[in-house]
């Protein structure tokens, strides 16, 4: 018996059973796992005397989650090992900087209708084959298989545009949010464990890479009732105008330290894209404000810096940024 519109039936659902298994899986793995209304501090490193300054790492976009994994996330153990190198604390701040699980399974983002669309025009792709006389009277295996590969095809050029899409409209909410997280640096320690008691009145330095480093020159211009004494900003994703780098050295009585490169590539190009701007990021071009120490990472030993290098080149970056006495016991 021949099945002439089975590929057309096939290739309607196999897109849609594939995204609904990725978003199942996706789902299942952040399943209430992270939820929270506000940023907060995790302590990955007690330091042997209390009186010593502590590091709090503000993660980039995302990371949702990542700050608690610890042993799975490549920014915990070069912190670690600089922490514990020079005795101090090492706090690290979890907040929802978007997740993968936002990018699958938001209802109605810009991807879910991507594969929708896709649903929809893959049968197109089977009737253009029978058109050409390509498929007459295909048997049920073999239109499973035609209908696959209509399906991959169709994905293919779909998805890039999906994801693209739900990227950037994810970026823009995890922007406010950045905003929002570092316009109250005090709350990061309002809900800590007793691990953490005590955190917010001792010295702190503020380190972030990417968004978190929007946010730590955000929080530290406006952390009048905390001790800020450092800003290390690494590839900060913010432009120039949005940043108070006067205030924050008023605050820290220091200028922050900015790290820049211009082979940062996310920078250079998403982040214009998602931030919708033709100029560029403090992370990518630098500053010449006088109100701030920047340093041009653009190459290391000869090896280009891209956005995802810092994390493992971080110990070299606070050992230049970072001075014996920002690193001094609170007496």
């Amino acid at each position: 018996m021949r099945h002439p519109t089975a590929p057309i039936h096939y290739a309607r659902v196999l897109p849609l059973i594939a995204y609904g298994a990725a978003a199942a899986t996706v789902t299942a793995a952040y399943s209430g796992k992270y939820q929270y209304a506000n940023g907060f501090v995790d302590e990955w490193h007690a330091a042997n005397e209390p009186s010593r300054p502590a590091l709090v790492f503000v993660p980039g976009f995302l990371t949702e989650g990542r700050v608690l994994q610890r042993t799975d996330f490549p920014w915990h153990a070069p912190m670690l090992r600089y922490a514990d190198q020079h005795d101090l604390s090492l706090l690290a701040l979890h907040w929802r900087s978007s997740a993968l699980r936002d990018l699958i399974v938001e209802r109605d983002s810009p991807l879910m209708r991507t594969v929708a669309a896709t649903a929809n025009a893959t049968p197109a792709l089977v009737k253009a084959l029978a058109a050409l006389g390509l498929m007459k009277a295909v048997p049920p295996a073999s239109a499973f298989a035609v209908a696959a590969t209509a399906s991959v095809l169709a994905l293919r050029i779909g998805l890039p545009v999906g994801v693209l899409l739900a990227g950037l409209k994810q970026w823009r909410s995890a922007v406010a949010e950045a905003d929002r997280v570092g316009d109250d640096p005090a709350n990061w320690f309002a809900a800590t464990s007793p691990l953490c008691d005590g955190a917010a009145s001792r010295p702190l330095v503020f380190v972030g890479h990417s968004l978190g480093g929007r946010i730590v020159l955000r929080a530290a211009a406006v952390s009048s009732g905390l001790r800020v004494r450092r800003v290390v900003a690494l590839a900060a994703a913010v432009e120039r105008t949005k940043t108070d780098l006067a205030g924050v050295a008023r605050q820290c009585n220091q200028p922050p330290v900015i790290f820049h490169s211009r082979n940062d590539t996310v920078l250079n190009l998403l982040f214009r894209l998602g931030e919708r701007t033709t100029s560029h990021a403090l992370g990518y071009n630098g500053s010449d404000d006088s109100s701030c120490r920047d340093v041009d990472f653009s190459l290391r030993q000869g090896s280009k810096v891209g956005h995802g290098t810092y994390s493992t080149i971080v110990e070299d970056c606070l050992e230049q940024a970072l001075s014996a006495d920002d690193l001094r016991s609170d007496r």
